[in-house]
């Protein structure tokens, strides 16, 4: 039997063994196993009877704690170097019942918390190539995981919640490593292969979590932010609430030393993303606060290339997102990695993370010295020269190239597939600028290397006002320095961000607003979709969810043989609304856009016209919006031509169309 099988089984059976000591109890976090961070502090934490004595040694250095009136019990231990081989931890308690003692094969070394959205949450199963690259790790080397099982809490939490069978594993055991997420894991190994010292990983995921539940009440109580409640069907906490997530998974961490933290954004926090930066920061704040480390470093990285999020109509939301996370830069000890130039077109969760990691290596031996960091070429100052913009730049001592870059479409696959599976931008051509006039209309624009410097035009603006790079959720673009390291998406302009979801602009109801045909509302009564009531004196239709469905929809036919058929295709579709609570309702309609395949043999049904926010006036609205490709065949859902569609019910009075 495999040795390191061998000594996991015992650490397993020990764990069922445990309790018949009485009450001594030591936080779930020291293990055999354990990795302890060296050149800090060390706490030894646990619960005992009240009035208790703690021994606690560790390497041959002791120190005695007793529990409060509750029973709990710290012993604070001088700082230590770290040692490459395992050291004892020796507990000792004295109960009414008898002497209880602990004993545990630990290491010094390095322990850094990853944490964040998906990309931290998953584990190697879940990525095709990782998994091969995580099979050539070697295992002869000290790198300890610790994953922690998802538990969202209304308060705070004492005791760390994980997977027993995978605390303190070692990181490449093909069953408890893959516990662990790629970009950890191979971090860690980096960081084990230069220092040569043991390494633990926290690794703290949670898919589709938003910031604010990753920060302390308090902390979000000073900033002002309006905190939100969140459950789950049969009424527990769930982790889109407030403070939820740091109140289950990392308030339990705050007694346990760390090197650092390295954070992965969360997709849902680009839907969310006008407190972001505000956020960012304050989370980075609270975070050194409670684990008492006012200079503990944060890497975070700057989002990968992806096409998600699916509603990002713009094609812009992880560009702008990407600006509102450089405002975490405004604190001190936080380094940002760059990773537009990876990731995949169809996922957020990308393969690229062994890379990522490589990068995050390169930051932190700076950072170790106290060298300055190169994240990457980033926009220095602008000049405007007749037809012509130049832009300088930061981190381009030695120059600046173009560089070939391929990102994915699909999953599964190593960064820069050379294959029909990815795009590829050539080294041939420097690409990824536009260039504006004062009109604010950009347009892609020619790019040539000066030196330090890039020197931007196009044809179709003889004024130049501004100029952009990168700045799409999918960074098609090639500029870097001779180090390696991708520019920095900028971009120079004040414009507003876009309408990232395609939502409409709405207006208030008036006599004159609506001029258009009404369409035919089709109750839908076998499916309970509308019900009629009155609403603000106004006679109105109140979507409820379909017969088995979640969703609840709205169903309208046009009758007018005028615009059947696609006679009349370019139309404008106006829908009268009442702006209650907030959610978002979509528009779709039949369209002769054979392009549009939702359906195989009926290309062109449920084709997107827009979407509305309900932002809660509590007042009569309505949208409007032009189409050029109406057919109106009455193909939708058995007779209708137009759906609205929510998660949450919605009240319409009426949906108009007029040709155009």
């Amino acid at each position: 039997m495999d040795m390191r099988k061998f000594v996991l089984a015992a650490i397993f059976i020990v764990g069922f063994v445990l309790p018949t000591y009485g009450e001594f109890k030591v936080d779930p976090i020291f293990k055999d196993g354990t990795v302890i961070q060296h050149g800090q502090p060390i706490f030894i934490y646990g619960t005992s009877e009240p009035g208790t004595k703690v021994k606690v040694s560790l390497n041959n250095k002791s120190k005695s704690a007793k529990t409060d009136e509750k029973g709990n019990w710290v012993a604070e231990l001088r700082a230590m170097k770290p040692a490459k081989s395992s050291v004892k931890l020796n507990l000792e308690c004295r109960l009414k019942s008898g002497k209880a003692l602990r004993s545990y094969k630990v290491f010094i070394g390095d322990v850094w918390i990853f944490a964040g959205g998906g990309n931290i949450e998953y584990s190697f199963k879940k990525f095709k190539h990782l998994k091969t690259e995580f099979s050539k790790l070697p295992s002869d080397i000290e790198v300890r995981g610790f994953p922690v099982s998802k538990y969202a809490s209304a308060k705070p939490e004492t005791q760390t919640k994980t997977y027993m069978n995978h605390v303190w594993a070692h990181a490449d055991d093909e069953r408890h490593g893959e516990a662990n997420n790629p970009l950890s894991v191979f971090f860690a190994y980096k960081v084990n292969e230069v220092y040569e010292y043991p390494v633990g990983i926290i690794k703290i995921g949670y898919k589709d979590s938003r910031i604010d539940s990753w920060i302390p009440e308090e902390a979000l109580d000073e900033i002002g932010f309006k905190k939100r409640e969140s459950y789950t069907k049969d009424g527990k906490v769930n982790h889109l609430q407030s403070s939820s997530i740091y109140n289950g998974m990392v308030h339990p961490f705050s007694k346990f030393a760390a090197r650092g933290v390295i954070w992965y954004p969360s997709l849902a926090d680009v839907r969310e993303q006008t407190e972001y930066g505000k956020l960012f920061q304050t989370l980075i704040t609270s975070w050194r606060k409670a684990f008492n480390n006012p200079e503990m470093p944060f890497f975070f990285i700057l989002s990968q290339s992806s096409g998600r999020p699916k509603w990002n109509t713009s094609g812009e939301a992880l560009a702008w997102f990407r600006e509102a996370q450089l405002e975490g830069l405004k604190q001190p000890f936080t380094y940002m990695t760059p990773a537009t130039d990876y990731g995949e077109e169809k996922s957020f969760i990308t393969e690229s993370q062994k890379w990522i990691a490589e990068r995050l290596m390169i930051h932190l031996k700076k950072w170790k010295k106290k060298k300055t960091i190169n994240y990457g070429p980033s926009f220095k100052s602008m000049k405007a020269m007749g037809y012509k913009i130049t832009i300088d730049f930061n981190n381009a001592e030695n120059g600046l190239e173009a560089r070939t870059v391929t990102i994915n479409k699909n999953t599964g696959l190593p960064p820069a597939s050379e294959s029909e599976e990815g795009y590829v931008i050539p080294e041939d051509k420097l690409t990824g600028f536009e260039i504006c006039g004062r009109d604010g209309v950009f347009h892609p624009a020619e790019a040539k290397i000066k030196g330090r410097s890039v020197e931007i035009f196009s044809k179709k603006v003889r004024r130049p006002a501004a100029v952009r790079y990168g700045w799409s959720s999918m960074v098609k673009a090639n500029l870097y320095n001779e180090d390696g390291l991708p520019a920095i998406p900028f971009r120079t302009d004040k414009l507003k961000a876009p309408n990232f979801e395609g939502e409409l602009e709405s207006k208030p109801v008036t006599i004159t607003s609506i001029i258009g045909q009404p369409l035919e509302a089709l109750m839908k009564v076998g499916d309970n979709t509308l019900v009629k009531e009155k609403v603000a004196e106004v006679e109105a239709f109140k979507a409820v969810p379909a017969k088995g469905k979640k969703e609840h929809y709205a169903f309208f036919k046009n009758n007018n043989s005028d615009l059947k058929e696609g006679k009349k295709p370019k139309m404008k579709i106006m829908v009268v609304f009442y702006d209650e609570g907030s959610e978002i309702i979509e528009i779709r309609y039949d369209s002769n856009d054979q392009k549009f395949v939702l359906n195989k043999n009926k290309p062109g049904m449920y084709k997107v016209a827009g979407k509305i926010k309900l932002s809660g006036t509590n007042t009569w609205r309505y949208v409007e919006v032009d189409i050029s490709d109406s057919l109106f065949s009455n193909r939708l859902s058995g007779g209708s031509d137009i759906r609205l569609k929510s998660t949450k019910p919605f009240k319409v009075s009426g949906v108009f169309v007029q040709p155009l």
